[in-house]
């Protein structure tokens, strides 16, 4: 999914607030953007690109389940990727 974030989106991110949000990206399973599953076992895990403080566009990785997030502060998603997929043993 590529766009502006659904307002169901957001709620489902449980109780957090991600009003920064400007685009969420479902990557696709054979894609290089693909994300491992969440520990909570949860296969809805995207990108949210977003407005950091500075003003330029930051990436972050949310499991939409249970709310975990890799936030790095970066502009680069590959690091998020790298950090989410190196986060836990599934394959």
């Amino acid at each position: 999914m590529v766009g502006p974030a659904p307002v169901w989106e957001a709620q489902r991110m449980k109780n957090r607030t991600f009003d920064d949000v400007v685009q969420i990206i479902k990557p696709d399973t054979d894609s290089q953007y693909r994300l491992r599953p969440c520990s909570c076992g949860s296969s809805e895990v995207v990108y949210a690109q977003y407005a950091g403080p500075g003003g330029g566009l930051l990436w972050r990785v949310v499991c939409t389940d249970c709310g975990a997030t890799v936030d790095l502060q970066t502009d680069v998603r590959h690091d998020v990727q790298l950090e989410w997929n190196g986060r836990n043993n599934h394959g």
